[in-house]
């Protein structure tokens, strides 16, 4: 080496550790930033559980309150809250892990298997090849670290292998902790997997660097030529652009530059059969085939440059990545939700529609039932009035007669048939909500309230057989109650009227003519109070106690 190359490689050499340096003090100041950061995440959370607390403690209050549902509401927020408290956690544990290599700026090899990360390794640690990888097999199993001028370079479990799930989570662990990540790939064929992993580092918001190593099965110099072939620019370019129409599909628009090499090639000129003078021709051949030299130029490059940024950003991202972690989490949980009340509120027009509907219906079958019912009686008071308007005992015979119609059973029918209607339609509906809600949840994750306790069936229909035990009271309209009073007494006055008039009038045609016309008026006024006692009776339940529950 003369003395211009060895001035260069000192400056370099001198520039590295300057920057290194440099590199040192933003990782501290890194780090207090991002332990301030977390500590603002945490608060965040508080806050965001505390509003949570508080809208959910809102709901004893409404007047619509199912305390199944808050508890569910409950369940849910807790949960929620408890991944949102395990974002900072997590972090916190990584911030603590990475201050331990406060002073090292750590580049992190990734690849799958097979690109040649273990021979990278080899090259940079002037190694004797003991760990490259023979054949198709997981050669690093296991995260392993050495220094290369200055720096930590990280070999890591390789990606997308079969099987290899357990690895690939170590390598992304590994890619977290790293400044700067260095991505490999070959020239025989990139692969959908790999653009799909690279997507994931960098979304940890790692800077890339690209190498293309390409596969020859080179020796010695003399194979030089066969290498020369595959390394025709025009065919890498190729390869390297159909690897970003795969990471088009997961980060659209993130290329990175990939910079081409042979390294097995300069992995053999550091051998030391070609360390000996007679084989320095040899050697620098083997160098120039391999275009190592410019990988290594652009990594110094790398670090010199905006290594102390990359520094102080690797810290950052610890804290940033819970913070974006953070708001993903909320605006799922918000979409959900959002869905979800989209669903509920659809439900509510519907019911709002239906309940119009069930309403006028309603109304209009009491309406008929009492108008029919209250007919049929009218329709009795003329041929009873002529056989009972001397009867003393015109009072019990009415009631037997009102007794007969059956007012009170079928009533008690209708009743129940416009509740079974409105139990039906409800219990449809709050079967489609569930469907409907269960179906937002299986696009939202498991952040769902469980729709199960939504619509108590056998609770919500409680009221209403209550209600249709009681009878809705209408036996004592009918039989013991004031109706049957007022028309006892109606009878017996008419009874005593009669009795006097035989007496006092000497037109018995007329006073006949009067008793029974006297008799049909107070059965007439006593059917009207079953009617208005009916229409309170029916219009109560229906309004307030249906439709209004």
């Amino acid at each position: 080496m003369n003395i211009i190359s060895r001035f260069r490689k000192w400056r370099e050499e001198r520039t590295l550790q300057k920057a290194l340096a440099k590199c040192r003090r933003a990782a501290r100041d890194g780090y207090e930033i991002a332990s301030k950061n977390l500590d603002g995440i945490k608060s965040a959370i508080d806050g965001v559980s505390a509003d949570l607390k508080q809208n959910l403690s809102s709901l004893n209050h409404r007047q619509v309150n199912t305390s199944d549902v808050n508890v569910q509401l409950q369940k849910q927020r807790q949960q929620v809250v408890s991944e949102l408290y395990q974002l900072p956690e997590k972090s916190r544990a990584s911030l603590k892990e990475k201050h331990t290599q406060l002073d090292k700026f750590s580049i992190a090899l990734f690849g799958r298997t097979m690109t040649g990360k273990s021979t990278l390794m080899e090259i940079l640690t002037k190694g004797d090849g003991s760990s490259i990888g023979k054949g198709g097999q997981r050669t690093t199993r296991d995260v392993r670290s050495y220094d290369w001028k200055g720096l930590e370079v990280t070999d890591v479990p390789g990606i997308a292998a079969f099987e290899g799930k357990e690895d690939e989570e170590k390598a992304f662990e590994a890619a977290s902790q790293s400044d700067l990540v260095l991505f490999l790939i070959t020239d025989d064929a990139p692969q959908d997997e790999e653009a799909k992993c690279l997507a994931r580092v960098r979304a940890l918001g790692k800077p890339v660097l690209g190498i293309l190593n390409v596969k020859e099965a080179l020796n010695n110099a003399e194979d030089i030529p066969l290498l020369k072939r595959k390394f025709v620019r025009k065919r890498l370019d190729a390869i390297v652009k159909q690897f970003h129409e795969f990471a088009d599909k997961y980060s659209p628009g993130t290329r990175i530059k990939f910079f081409y090499t042979h390294l097995r090639s300069r992995f053999l000129s550091q051998q030391p059969e070609n360390q000996q003078p007679e084989n320095d021709q040899e050697k620098a051949e083997l160098e120039r085939a391999s275009r190592f030299n410019r990988v290594e130029e652009q990594i110094i490059s790398e670090v010199i440059g905006r290594g102390h940024f990359l520094r102080w950003k690797s810290f950052i991202d610890i804290a940033v990545a819970p913070i974006i972690e953070f708001s993903d989490t909320l605006l799922d949980f918000s979409e959900q939700n959002s869905s979800s009340g989209r669903v509920l509120v659809d439900k509510r027009r519907q019911v709002e529609s239906w309940s119009d509907r069930f309403r006028k219906s309603g109304k209009e079958r009491i309406d008929m039932f009492i108008a029919k019912e209250m007919n049929a009686l009218l329709a009795e008071i003329p041929a009873f009035a002529e056989d009972n308007y001397e009867a003393r005992d015109a009072g019990e015979h009415w009631n037997r007669l009102v007794e007969n119609q059956g007012i009170e059973r079928k009533a008690e029918k209708l009743v129940e048939q416009i509740g079974n209607e409105c139990r039906d339609e409800l219990s449809e509906i709050a079967r489609q909500l569930k469907t409907e809600l269960n179906f937002v949840g299986r696009f939202s994750g498991d952040r769902r309230i469980s729709m199960d306790s939504i619509f108590d069936k056998k609770r919500a229909w409680n009221w209403g057989t209550k209600l249709l035990s009681g009878g809705l009271g209408l036996a004592a309209l009918f039989v013991s109650g004031p109706l049957g009073w007022a028309v006892a007494a109606a009878a017996a006055v008419v009874g005593v009227i009669g009795w006097l008039f035989s007496w006092l009038s000497e037109d018995r045609e007329a006073k006949m003519r009067k008793q029974r016309a006297d008799l049909e008026n107070k059965l007439k006024s006593n059917v009207n109070k079953i009617r208005r006692n009916l229409q309170k009776q029916l219009g109560d339940w229906f309004h307030q106690d249906l439709l209004r529950k």
